[in-house]
């Protein structure tokens, strides 16, 4: 039979196609979750997609968010007050979203941001957001990249970010937890910062010593919804930045304060318009919606911990240890 027949090209091109393992199926689906509904997200949550830090419990959410920010940055020797022509700290965003981090940062720390996240639709909305708020590619404030968080070691990461670098300020806000292996990110975060420079870690994290049954009453179904490989405690990020030439600086529990980021989010899932969109969109975004409950689950039940840890890097690792 003639090897150029429909038949045997259809055959061929079967043969080719290689099956996802589960962790690059997950990757997938939090890329086109993102691409998809950023733009809903930033309607509805605004600039900065992720927990607020509420002080006095009556502040407007976007002052909690920002709260948040200051809080992590006061641990990374930011100065708010440097002026214009002093030199600028180098911040390598990881996970930026739509540039909120990114986007604050470089106005009120004087930083230099490059964002990376793996999401297209994210790198051309903080583009945008930036521009409009001053701060764009074109004045050298902030910068956004289309990249895999898992391969900031790889060779073409690094010809990409490294001339940008080293980095006073490595900061990952949040998405941390959606990436594995975690034990590369800290050794490729040790390999873009300076001796002496911080990284800052905020992130969902789960309680110490869960049983069986709390794994699976509060942690799976957060796991499941949020598209997470299997959460880490904040133990286990200490220990591993410890093997990576870190120290730790500070670390907080700041569950309490930022809670309340899921009475509103609940409030929000009530319009009837944003489930007739998770419908239209899939049984991933159903999923997303319904571990809103899922959440505030984890926070009241104290399984769910999120987390502040800042280290820094007090030695290089062997070239080795990045791959």
């Amino acid at each position: 039979e003639d090897p150029k027949s429909e038949k045997w090209v259809v055959m061929a091109q079967s043969a080719a196609v290689v099956p996802l393992t589960p962790a690059e199926a997950l990757k997938e689906r939090i890329k086109e979750h993102y691409d998809t509904l950023s733009p809903v997200y930033h309607a509805l949550w605004g600039k900065h997609i992720h927990h607020g830090f509420w002080i006095t419990n009556k502040e407007t959410k976007e002052e909690a968010q920002s709260q948040l920010i200051d809080l992590t940055a006061s641990h990374l020797r930011l100065n708010p007050q440097q002026q214009g022509g002093s030199s600028r700290a180098r911040v390598l965003d990881v996970g930026c979203g739509v540039g909120g981090s990114s986007i604050y940062l470089a106005k009120n720390f004087h930083a230099q941001s490059v964002g990376v996240t793996i999401s297209s639709v994210q790198v051309q909305m903080a583009g945008e957001l930036a521009r409009s708020e001053g701060v764009g590619e074109e004045t050298g404030k902030t910068k956004f990249l289309c990249m895999d968080a898992e391969r900031l070691g790889s060779s073409a990461s690094r010809d990409v970010i490294g001339p940008m670098g080293p980095f006073d300020v490595v900061w990952i806000l949040e998405a941390l937890s959606h990436l594995a292996p975690r034990e590369q990110f800290f050794r490729d975060a040790n390999s873009y910062l300076k001796v002496g420079g911080r990284l800052a870690v905020v992130d969902w994290t789960k309680a110490e010593g869960l049983s069986t049954d709390e794994e699976n009453t509060y942690i799976k179904p957060i796991e499941q919804g949020m598209l997470l490989p299997r959460l880490s405690t904040m133990q286990e990020y200490m220990d591993l930045m410890k093997k990576s030439g870190f120290q730790i600086v500070h670390s907080q529990d700041i569950s309490r304060e930022t809670a309340k980021t899921w009475d509103l989010c609940l409030e929000l899932v009530a319009s009837p318009s944003l489930w007739k969109l998770a419908l239209a969109q899939g049984n991933d975004f159903l999923q997303f919606l319904h571990a809103f409950k899922s959440m505030r689950a984890g926070f009241a039940s104290g399984t769910f911990v999120y987390g502040l840890i800042v280290a820094e890097k007090i030695k290089d690792l062997p070239t080795s240890a990045s791959l």
